[in-house]
């Protein structure tokens, strides 16, 4: 049995600062007497949950067709609980109090807590916790078969802490080669219902030819089934 970790897009949905929300047009309806529903709808490709693609701060880095769908399947996903404040980072410390627990990590979900100000929106997209660069320093030095990081936040990296944000996901993504190893970031993710242990979980991007980031639906198991 699979369960989301994906939050449903709407209109109403908190975005990164600067980005447009979700707009949906109806373009054919019943209520109208057309013989079906249609709509139409128009948004940024960083919205909701989804993925940082390498090609995202990578200049030759991957966009979502050119991955292979095995990697979007993790058979080891581990969640760890990081409660964290306004602000506040996420350290290379933090991983490192996790010890081995996550050593054979496929994916890591980062549950800071934070999500249960998504209907905050302003506080929600502007105080986030955000992974430090040492947070991914520490990723590609002590755990190499980690290949995605989930966070329960707007994004990675905070908008008031520019510098660091972009250095993290630089690192993350393999900045500045196409041949570096990367690390997939799923952002504002719904963690906050989920069991800690976790099975298997199954990433399904929305597959647009060349796009830096997509929208994705993310199903999980729990082992405690």
């Amino acid at each position: 049995m699979y369960f989301y970790l994906s939050h449903v897009l709407s209109p109403s949905g908190p975005v990164y600062p600067g980005n447009a929300p979700l707009k949906v047009r109806r373009q054919y309806s019943f209520e109208q007497g057309d013989p079906f529903n249609q709509c139409e709808f128009e948004m940024c490709n960083h919205i909701g949950t989804h993925l940082d693609l390498p090609a995202h701060f990578n200049p030759k880095g991957k966009t979502a067709e050119q991955i292979d769908p095995a990697e979007w399947v993790f058979h080891s996903p581990v969640m760890l609980d990081i409660p964290k404040n306004d602000r506040e980072f996420i350290t290379a410390d933090d991983l490192q109090a996790a010890g081995s627990h996550i050593a054979t990590a496929d994916l890591l979900l980062i549950r800071t807590g934070f999500e249960a100000h998504r209907v905050d929106s302003t506080r929600y997209v502007t105080y986030n916790p955000a992974l430090h660069p040492s947070f991914g320093e520490y990723v590609m030095k002590h755990l190499p078969r980690l290949r995605a990081v989930g966070v329960d936040v707007v994004s990675a990296g905070n908008c008031n802490h520019i510098s660091e944000a972009i250095a993290v996901h630089r690192i993350l993504l393999g900045y500045p080669e196409a041949s570096n190893r990367y690390v997939l970031i799923i952002e504002d993710m719904a963690l906050q219902k989920s069991p800690s242990s976790l099975k298997e979980v199954v990433v399904l991007p929305l597959i647009i030819e060349a796009m830096d980031g997509v929208p994705c639906t993310v199903l999980a198991s729990s082992e405690n089934q």
